[in-house]
């Protein structure tokens, strides 16, 4: 038997493709495509409607943007890697971590999908169910998943329109932003199983540290900034999917704001705030 979004069916449809090969392809799709379109997007209940523009920029990155209002937090980050080998390995720690299914085939938009289904395999991450289409591999509907197979949020077009790329502009994709590699006064010493950091900052002019926590799918932003004193008790709340928490840190009398946000169980940013930690350099070490 085989779960569709929460739908069982009693037999899976024969398909050239594994789950894993689909699930690639659409990485690269999600990345390299331009198009235009309707955009549904649901949570507990509510329903709002987006018309939004995917274009490639001059340097072959992407933007994604919409056209009549802001679009909710979406934090997946769907694999950018700079290369192949990068890109299989990434893959791999994903089969560690979610099962992966293809149940049977849907309508999106007009347009004859594939279905793919991501359960986890343990409470630190939600299951994913994407609507992949057939002939270029774009996931036109993104369900995101309880551990009891709930849809908490929904993303579905309504209407897309694929946009042709000059030649010369369509080489340029695939490419991942250059991170700089820039000091951080903070680290993540405590993770859920198979997250890492995978980029991190500081910004001298605001005394900011910024890092990016993901297992390759899910995302979790985590900034902490220095304070005066707390001006509220720790909080933590939810868009859909997004967790948000913000809780204070100390180190040397100084009082510290961290803010996390992700599209993972609460628990999993619970855990990660125990573990930041001051890195304390060579400096600060012979005070």
């Amino acid at each position: 038997m085989s779960v569709s979004f929460g739908v069982v069916s009693q037999e899976p449809l024969d398909s050239p493709l594994e789950p894993q090969q689909v699930f690639a392809r659409m990485i690269e799709a999600n990345r390299d495509l331009a198009y235009s379109g309707l955009l549904a997007y649901e949570r507990a209940g509510q329903l709002a409607t987006y018309k939004i523009e995917s274009q490639i920029e001059g340097d072959g990155s992407q933007s994604l943007s919409s056209l009549n209002r802001a679009l909710p937090i979406q934090t997946h980050s769907l694999l950018c890697q700079d290369s192949q080998e990068q890109s299989t390995s990434a893959l791999q720690n994903l089969e560690n971590l979610y099962n992966f299914y293809r149940p049977a085939e849907s309508m999106v938009a007009g347009r004859e999908t594939m279905e793919l289904l991501m359960l986890p395999v343990d409470g630190n991450r939600y299951g994913y169910g994407f609507s992949v289409d057939r002939e270029n591999y774009l996931p036109l509907r993104t369900v995101v998943l309880t551990p009891r197979r709930e849809p908490l949020e929904r993303y579905e077009f309504v209407a897309i329109e694929f946009l042709e790329l000059p030649s010369s502009q369509a080489q340029m994709l695939g490419d991942c932003p250059e991170l700089e590699n820039q000091p951080l006064s903070w680290s993540a010493e405590v993770l859920p199983r198979g997250f890492v950091t995978t980029r991190s900052g500081f910004d001298p002019e605001t005394n900011v540290s910024h890092m990016v926590v993901s297992d390759g799918l899910a995302t979790i932003s985590i900034s902490i900034e220095p304070i005066e004193a707390p001006s509220f008790p720790p909080v933590t709340t939810d868009l859909g999917a997004t967790n948000i928490l913000l809780s204070y840190l100390s180190y040397r009398q100084q009082i510290y704001l961290a803010t996390l946000v992700g599209e993972v169980p609460l628990e999993s940013l619970e855990q990660i705030v125990t573990g930041l930690s001051y890195k304390v350099n060579d400096a600060e070490s012979e005070r």
